[in-house]
């Protein structure tokens, strides 16, 4: 989260992505991209078309599928999102689980915002700081997690989820809901579409609502990457959705991996800094000093230690080959400064993993069986 909550988060991405593929990395088995993302179905929701900028031709599937013509003009980013909140260009907010207010990258600009709102709607498993923002109008519906038993008009419900390896399995409840009055944001969302909708829609919402294999066979219909969705979530281990990038087949004008050039920002290395960006992008800078700032470390060590293990080993590779053999061999000199003599060099195992259990996935809730 802290490479793409960022104001340039897009381009953090695509130097990451430069890097690897100029180390040979992508298309390698066990050497590529594996992204870490700080809920369970980000990636999901993005195969599926979530998105504020939806391509046209996923619209004009839609389009066909559906029986209704969808809008066209893109919608908002989570910080144009909170910067039309803050503005009152935005009335209304209906979300989904989450914490928003203290997740975005500035929980102040969203705080104001959410305080404005006309209504604002929120369907969560738990309660979380973001509830306690009101706007004049508010509900807070309770709606069944993951591990809740999910029982509707066919029958006991599995839904499914994608994971950063585009693995698609099936996630199948099995603890008693704390109350039957508890219900699944899909009979939610289907009663809201059928009452605000109403005979405008061809969609049968109580259909849906009650067979979630419907649901996705409607997804199959518009992606055709899940053919055969709902026979291959229901074998073991489900199923993987194809990667161009991991076959190296490169879906781009030369048909080729093509490098991204980050123009916006200028690094250098001076006391207590690592880099600085030099612009901000225009949609940013045009609240001025309130526009939505991003999260950022506290001091260059921080990122040092992330990167390079120590603080040192960051100014060490900063420093380049003119004028700097000095500072390197400074840097140099005062770790072997710090290093115990030869008797005290020999360091006790390290049992920091001794009692760390390996990685295994709870497959509790999953699968039909």
């Amino acid at each position: 989260m802290g490479i793409t909550q960022h104001v340039t988060g897009t381009a953090n991405v695509q130097q990451i992505t430069n890097l690897l593929l100029l180390k040979g990395n992508i298309g390698k088995p066990g050497a590529g991209v594996c992204p870490l993302r700080g809920h369970s179905n980000v990636q999901g929701d993005r195969t599926v078309g979530i998105s504020e900028r939806p391509p046209t031709a996923l619209l004009d599937t839609l389009r066909d599928v559906f029986g209704f013509e969808p809008p066209r003009d893109h919608g908002h980013s989570v910080v144009e999102s909170i910067a039309a909140m803050r503005d009152g260009n935005a009335k209304a907010v209906v979300y989904l689980g989450g914490n928003l207010a203290m997740a975005a990258s500035d929980p102040q600009a969203c705080f104001n915002g959410f305080r404005k709102l006309d209504l604002a709607v929120r369907l969560a498993t738990k309660l979380n700081r973001t509830h306690l923002l009101t706007a004049k109008v508010n509900y807070l519906l309770p709606v069944l997690g993951r591990t809740d038993e999910d029982i509707q008009a066919t029958g006991r419900q599995a839904i499914t989820v994608e994971d950063s390896m585009s693995m698609v399995h099936a996630s199948r409840g099995f603890l008693k809901p704390p109350s039957d009055q508890v219900r699944s944001e899909r009979w939610i969302l289907a009663g809201i579409a059928k009452a605000t909708l109403a005979a405008r829609s061809v969609v049968d919402w109580d259909s849906l609502a009650g067979n979630y294999d419907l649901i996705r066979d409607r997804i199959e219909a518009v992606f055709p990457d899940f053919e055969g969705y709902n026979d291959r979530i229901r074998k073991p281990g489900g199923f993987q959705l194809p990667n161009s990038a991991a076959m190296r087949v490169w879906n781009t004008p030369t048909g080729k991996a093509n490098f991204a050039i980050f123009r916006e920002c200028q690094e250098f290395c001076a006391v207590g800094r690592f880099h600085q960006l030099k612009n901000r992008s225009p949609k940013m800078a045009e609240g001025g000093a309130e526009t939505a700032s991003p999260r950022s470390l506290r001091r260059a060590d921080d990122l040092a230690i992330a990167v390079f293990g120590h603080p040192l080993r960051a100014r060490d590779a900063c420093h380049g080959p003119d004028g700097n053999a000095a500072a390197r061999a400074s840097g140099r000199d005062r770790r072997e400064a710090e290093r115990p003599p030869a008797s005290r060099r020999h360091r006790a195992p390290n049992r920091g993993d001794a009692g760390r259990a390996p990685y295994a996935r709870d497959r509790r809730s999953e699968g039909f069986g």
